[in-house]
């Protein structure tokens, strides 16, 4: 069973493989989340924990269900698949 932090792990190493795919920055990500980058950087390291809110954002400025970034072997979000904000 995965505990908190690790969960907190996975979900921030979700966010950056979206990020990663859709080719942005943390910075980017973040501009478009609203967060600072910094945020952003601590979240996806699983420093800072992803609240439900944020986590929504998340999911719809990356163009992901939020469902992506608990399944435990989510298919990488395809480029075209992404919408483009």
């Amino acid at each position: 069973m995965a505990t908190v932090q690790s969960l907190d792990h996975i979900i921030g190493s979700r966010i950056a493989l979206a990020r990663i795919v859709r080719g942005w920055t943390c910075g980017q990500l973040a501009d478009r989340a609203g967060l600072a980058p910094r945020t952003v950087k601590c979240i996806e390291a699983g420093k800072l924990r992803a609240g439900a809110t944020r986590l929504f954002s998340f999911a719809v400025v990356l163009g992901v269900p939020i469902s992506w970034f608990f399944e435990p072997r989510p298919r990488l979000p395809q480029r075209r698949q992404l919408t483009r904000q």
